[in-house]
C-alpha cells in the first residue's frame, strides 16, 4: 500500500489550535451579544476534524511505525487533539512518514 502524505495536514492543524485558542480567548471574555457569536464555534470543528482525519490516513498508512504506535497515535488524535497534534507535526511526523 502506498504510503498516504498530505500537505494539508499541518495547515489544518494549525487553523484548529488558532481557532480553539480564539475561541478559548473569547469565552473567557465578558462580551455582551455572545448569543449571536456561538454560531460561530461549529465553523472551529472543521478543520480539527479534517486534522484528525488526515492524521489518521497518514498513520495508518504508514509502515515505518509498529501496530502499537498507531494506535497510540491515533487514540492520541481523538482524545488529546491539541496535545497530540503538537507533537506529531514538531516531531513525530518525520518518523511516521516520509517527506520529499
Amino acid at each position: 500500500m502506498q504510503p498516504f502524505v498530505s500537505k494539508y495536514t499541518i495547515p489544518a492543524f494549525l487553523m484548529s489550535f488558532a481557532i480553539t485558542l480564539f475561541g478559548m480567548i473569547l469565552n473567557t471574555q465578558l462580551i455582551p451579544n455572545m448569543d449571536e457569536i456561538k454560531y460561530f464555534f461549529p465553523i472551529g470543528y472543521l478543520p480539527i476534524i479534517i486534522f484528525i482525519v488526515l492524521g489518521f490516513r497518514e498513520v495508518i498508512s504508514s509502515s515505518r511505525i509498529s501496530n502499537n504506535e498507531k494506535w497510540m497515535w491515533c487514540i492520541g488524535f481523538v482524545f488529546m487533539n491539541l496535545v497530540a497534534g503538537l507533537v506529531y507535526v514538531i516531531n513525530g511526523r518525520k518518523r511516521v512518514v516520509e517527506l520529499k
